[in-house]
């Protein structure tokens, strides 16, 4: 299995509500990554200009497990929960550059999606 694939699958095995974000911790923690004062995850590499953002909640009211359904190269669920495609995606690849070593400052930022809440935390 390729790293972003696998990396996706980890990090998709449950919807993560803002207020959960601290359970991929054991993850991020694998990419030497940094706390912020505010909580958010970071990673300086070199000396960049460039910066790489994503998040690490999805849009989900419950913390729930994702059942995975693999069809080929597409990755879904059963439609029961949500696959948190859009977040967990661009953490795969940003942790995959990290793992690269490619310069730039790389940030994972916590409450994206606290819309869910009424936008506010």
């Amino acid at each position: 299995m390729s790293f972003i694939k696998d990396t996706f699958l980890k990090l998709t095995e449950y919807t993560i509500p803002h207020g959960h974000e601290y359970f991929l911790e054991p993850i991020l923690k694998e990419f030497n990554l940094e706390k912020d004062s505010t909580g958010n995850f970071y990673k300086v590499i070199g000396k960049s200009e460039t910066l790489f953002t994503t998040h690490l909640d999805t849009y989900s009211k419950k913390f729930e497990k994702v059942n995975h359904i693999i069809d080929g190269n597409i990755i879904k669920t059963d439609e029961k929960t949500i696959l948190g495609g859009d977040n967990k995606l661009g953490c795969s690849i940003l942790l995959y550059m990290i793992k690269n070593n490619i310069p730039g400052t790389y940030f994972f930022f916590l409450g994206e999606e606290p819309i869910i809440r009424g936008g506010l935390f």
